[in-house]
């Protein structure tokens, strides 16, 4: 829970506070993340430097990690010196804004990391990131440089170096490394520090939108009206690099609206259009010729590409996944010499000869849903440089695959039956080829929108010896859960806190305990986030507790399997990060709740809460400092 008038609203139990470390404490963080283990008894001095440092940071576990990183394993007393005696920390800093220790991890950054950095305004708070995407999207602004006496180096493993780097100066988390793609978060505030350097270049244009500064350089459409549209892109500039149309579902494209795009912002980089309508691509598309990233997944209307596109031929990207009206090809897509990652569905039989096995610069392609498809690139020795091959199959009639990696022929032989068993039976004999052959697989999100994202839950695993000094509040949370004072039905007990100090980390800690997981018969761990979406809600609750997925049902039906899985059972549910303040749905959603039986506790996390909270909440307390510590080499588990 963020929002400060959530708790009252819930009639909230106590509300636990969260202050930030104590000073030893904070150093043990700081020296663990600073040194090898053991390695600071060799350098007292250095120590007494991270002891004011500390001070700095009003204790805050993310300044703390992000500073200690920033100094690892530099011994030389003058790179500390140099963090302590820093300008930044004599700027004026206001409530809620960003963290000196971050702005000062950030400005020690090489440059290049720096624009990749503030690369992440672009994507919304909680968004789930996958390499692939945020790396093709660096590489459509320029931002992958090649290091001098390495020129065969792909750009793409530039990116994951870059990501590494980001991940071990703390700036990425719940970093999970795929071997050949990583998935990961950053931190809310990192994301408002991002926003911080970068905002007068992204704007997110909607209903109330005036104006586009000439120093706009991504556009990005939260709304998905025709006249907003319009009178927008009417707006000529010469700056804009990157368009983004950012929709959850099909939304009504108009032609004139991407005829007015493509002539009047030809310097663009990237265009999204997900989840649009329209039959046929306008042959328009051939003016943007530094386009680099072309998005058109998931338009289940569109029928034809005009042989305009293959003029892009600084084309890196083209996604045409979820594409199934798509006759075929154009027919000179050979042209496309830049392209690199295709991702692609399509009603033909067979592909190109001339197409697709004469692109030198390909190293991924993706083939979904493409149920016609009977002969794939039989015999092409052209994709010498193919590095990554992506196939999904749960729709795909695929007989024949033949693949030319340098002079090695790789070939698989599907034979897709209509029942599951079959298909499951031919997935493991490819699982099997794809290890003998050294291929990857990997997964692709396809679903990102840039305005409401429906974030994944936070887990609820946490390694116990990793967090240090939090035993004394994680009892006083959990009193009220064993304890309680009988004031409602089903109650709520609040852990409130600044972002950064680990609030998520300490509901955790409760809901793994054995004592409460003795006390209730269910124990359910959800995320909610800024967008509050109740049967989303419901869906997930249901999920923690059966692992039934009711997305489809409507709500009616879903509320009424949720009061059934509930019914007569005591139940502690977790949510996690909530921010919604509207009391019309929290109302709403404690109704739903009240089917658990009597004893049933939320416990919610937040960031504030309003003195009305305070004076309804029957015991208010402050927490002792919490500590989260780990080795270099363990990767942080919670979020904030």
């Amino acid at each position: 829970m963020r929002s400060p008038s959530v708790a009252s609203m819930m009639g909230t139990l106590p509300c636990h506070y969260l202050n930030g470390l104590a000073d030893e404490e904070a150093l043990t963080l700081l020296l663990k993340l600073a040194f090898k283990q053991g390695e600071e008894y060799k350098y007292p001095n250095l120590v007494e430097i991270g002891k004011d440092i500390i001070k700095k940071c009003g204790g805050v576990p993310l300044a703390v990690r992000t500073l200690g990183s920033l100094l690892y394993m530099k011994t030389d007393e003058k790179d500390w010196i140099l963090v302590k005696d820093s300008e930044i920390w004599r700027l004026e800093q206001k409530e809620n804004q960003i963290l000196p220790a971050l702005k000062l991890s950030y400005s020690q950054m090489p440059s290049y990391l720096k624009h990749c950095f503030a690369a992440f305004l672009i994507f919304p708070k909680d968004y789930n990131f996958h390499s692939f995407e945020l790396i093709q999207f660096w590489m459509a602004q320029g931002l992958l440089q090649v290091r001098h006496g390495n020129q065969a180096q792909d750009l793409e493993d530039i990116g994951k170096q870059y990501l590494y780097e980001l991940f071990s100066r703390s700036f990425l988390e719940d970093f999970n490394d795929g071997r050949d793609f990583y998935l990961f978060k950053i931190h809310d505030l990192l994301h408002d520090l991002a926003l911080l350097l970068a905002e007068r270049e992204c704007l997110h244009i909607d209903n109330q939108t005036q104006s586009i500064s000439q120093q706009v350089q991504h556009l990005s459409f939260s709304h998905t009206d025709f006249h907003v549209q319009e009178a927008n892109l009417q707006r000529k500039s010469t700056n804009i690099r990157n368009i983004m149309f950012a929709a959850e579902e099909e939304w009504p494209t108009n032609v004139s609206v991407l005829e007015t795009c493509f002539s009047r912002y030809k310097y663009l980089r990237l265009l999204d259009l997900r989840y649009s309508s329209f039959e046929v691509l306008p042959s328009s598309i051939g003016y943007l010729k530094h386009l680099r990233n072309l998005s058109l997944q998931r338009n289940y209307k569109l029928r034809k590409l005009p042989n305009s596109i293959c003029k892009l031929q600084s084309l890196q990207t083209l996604r045409l996944g979820g594409c199934e009206q798509l006759e075929e090809l154009p027919r000179d897509i050979k042209k496309m010499v830049s392209l690199r990652f295709l991702i692609l569905t399509t009603k033909q039989k067979i592909l190109p000869e001339n197409g697709i096995g004469c692109l030198r610069s390909l190293r991924f392609l993706s083939i979904s849903k493409s149920a016609n498809l009977e002969t794939l690139l039989q015999g092409k020795r052209s994709l010498t440089n193919l590095q990554d091959i992506l196939q999904y199959l749960r729709q795909t009639a695929v007989q024949y695959c033949a693949y030319w990696l340098g002079q090695v022929l790789v070939a698989f032989r599907f034979k897709m039956g209509r029942r599951i068993k079959e298909v499951t039976t031919r997935l493991d004999e490819i699982a099997a080829d794809r290890d003998k052959f050294h291929l990857v697989e990997g997964v692709i999100d396809h679903g990102r929108s840039f305005v409401h994202v429906r974030r994944e839950m936070t887990h609820s695993f946490v390694i116990a010896s990793d967090v240090i000094g939090r035993s004394s509040d994680k009892e006083k949370v959990v009193f009220p859960l064993m304890y309680p004072e009988n004031v409602q039905h089903v109650s709520v007990v609040s852990i409130v806190g600044i972002g950064g100090l680990g609030k998520t980390t300490l509901a955790k800690l409760v809901f793994n305990d054995d004592r409460v997981i003795g006390r209730f018969e269910l124990t359910i761990w959800v995320c909610v986030s800024d967008y509050f979406d109740l049967k989303l809600l419901m869906v997930n609750i249901i999920k923690s507790v059966s692992g039934e997925n009711c997305s489809d049902l409507d709500p009616d039906r879903l509320q009424m399997h949720l009061r059934q899985k509930l019914d007569g059972k005591k139940f502690l549910l977790v949510l996690d990060d909530v921010w919604n303040d509207d009391l019309e749905k929290w109302i709403e959603s404690r109704n739903l709740l009240s089917a658990g039986a009597e004893g049933s506790k939320i416990l919610a996390t937040t960031r504030s809460v309003t003195p009305h909270t305070r004076g309804r909440a029957p015991h208010t307390y402050k927490a002792k400092p919490y500590k989260y510590a780990r080795h270099r080499s363990t990767i942080h588990k919670n979020k904030e």
